[in-house]
């Protein structure tokens, strides 16, 4: 029994530094929006300033406990996120309005629109820029005597939040495009691989059909004349005597002989021809882009075609799901032979399955290990993280079965 472990080295590595489903740079930008809200705070609480408002206090805190909850535990809460971005809105707006200091509330004004750019869609960004250019116009014209004072600061703090509200909306928009040009891929890997199922099985198909022809024509053909020679040798043989009978006998043997070897023929061209599933198995994962598939098969040299042929079938499904379905970064496929089983083992680290509706592919699968006498295992990981698809097939429906080189054929 021999092992062998393989790995995409070109696989794309998964992503590190994973908060709560969030990447690095989502991170960065909650903890610098965060800072950036921060600094209104900072400026009031400068010895010497005058007193604000406690109202203000409130409308500012608010909108900076909404932004925490929307930029580190959206999740974690049974609140829906446009309730979250309405309530910071408001908070920030109000923060603004109640500001008397000429504006020192603008930058979380900022941070909204930011917010709602992330978060929301285009017809919600497009109305609050509107509503806070108004809302900034407003106070620039109640606090300014100058109204050219006024309409520099209108400009300034307009533009901020335009700027701040583009920015968020194109960030948003370039992560939706990349998760549907993932999306795509895995659709792309899953119907490739399907496709690449669908070629082997119509090139066995067509390999087997056509050992089977040339059976019936070696039986129908070869067969009847040799067994026609050797019932007139067997009559030539009682009608002749001294030497011509010796090699009568002699044609007579010779005849059965050949018989026999055709009919060993046809019998062995009847039969599956034997599959290198090793290599087939490493070519399921070669096919495969991303995710990373990790592949460890022992003992695989020894089954029989028929079993073979399943395990195979059982991985490619296992692989392709995990591709289409599971979002997931690696995929471990263990193929493993006992003295009493052959298991098989795919399992990913993806978003997992609750509520799993069986397809075309699983209810296949389930039909080639039955007839196996088999069982076929899906379990979800702990908290509906990652998928374990376990197959198990009897070692007594997988016996050895020996590679013996059929006349004409060429054996990989």
């Amino acid at each position: 029994m021999t092992g062998r472990t393989r790995t995409r080295d070109d696989a794309p590595a998964p992503e590190r530094c994973r908060t709560d489903g969030r990447n690095t740079r989502e991170l960065l930008l909650a903890v610098a929006g965060t800072a950036v809200y921060l600094m209104p705070a900072m400026y009031v609480l400068t010895p010497g300033s005058p007193g604000i408002s406690g109202a203000w206090w409130v409308a500012y805190v608010g909108g900076l406990v909404l932004f925490g909850v929307l930029a580190f535990a959206e999740g974690a809460l049974p609140v829906p996120a446009v309730w979250l971005v309405g309530g910071f809105v408001v908070a920030a707006a109000t923060a603004f309005l109640l500001d008397p200091r000429d504006g020192v509330s603008g930058v979380p004004l900022s941070v909204a629109a930011a917010t709602v750019g992330l978060s929301m869609s285009r017809r919600w960004v497009v109305c609050v820029c509107v509503g806070y250019v108004a809302l900034i116009a407003v106070v620039a014209l109640r606090s300014e005597d100058s109204t050219s004072f006024a309409f520099i600061l209108t400009t300034m703090y307009a533009g901020l939040v335009v700027f701040a509200a583009v920015t968020g909306y194109s960030s948003a928009s370039e992560k939706r495009l990349r998760e549907q040009n993932t999306e795509a891929l895995a659709d792309l890997t899953a119907a490739h691989e399907e496709l690449r199922s669908a070629r082997d099985d119509l090139a066995e198909a067509s390999r087997a059909a056509e050992r089977l022809r040339i059976s019936r024509e070696l039986h129908d053909l070869v067969g009847h004349q040799l067994a026609g020679l050797a019932v007139h040798l067997e009559v030539a043989s009682h009608l002749t005597d001294g030497q011509a009978a010796v090699h009568v006998a002699a044609a007579r043997g010779a005849a059965k002989s050949l018989l026999s070897d055709v009919r060993t023929v046809v019998a062995r061209l009847r039969d599956d021809a034997p599959t290198d599933l090793a290599a087939a198995l490493a070519a399921v994962a070669d096919a495969v882009p991303h995710p990373r598939v990790v592949l460890t098969a022992e003992g695989v040299e020894d089954l029989a075609p028929g079993c073979a042929h399943v395990v195979l079938r059982c991985v490619q499904e296992g692989v392709t799901n995990a591709v289409r379905h599971a979002g997931a970064e690696r995929v471990d496929v263990e193929v493993r032979t006992s003295a009493e089983e052959v298991l098989v083992v795919v399992r990913d680290d993806g978003r997992g399955a609750v509520g799993l509706v069986e397809g075309t592919g699983l209810r296949g699968m389930r039909e080639r290990v039955d007839a196996l006498d088999g069982s076929v295992d899906v379990m979800p990981g702990a908290a509906g993280t990652g998928l374990t698809l376990r197959v198990r097939l009897p070692r007594t429906t997988c016996s050895v079965t020996e590679d013996v080189p059929v006349v004409g054929e060429v054996r990989v």
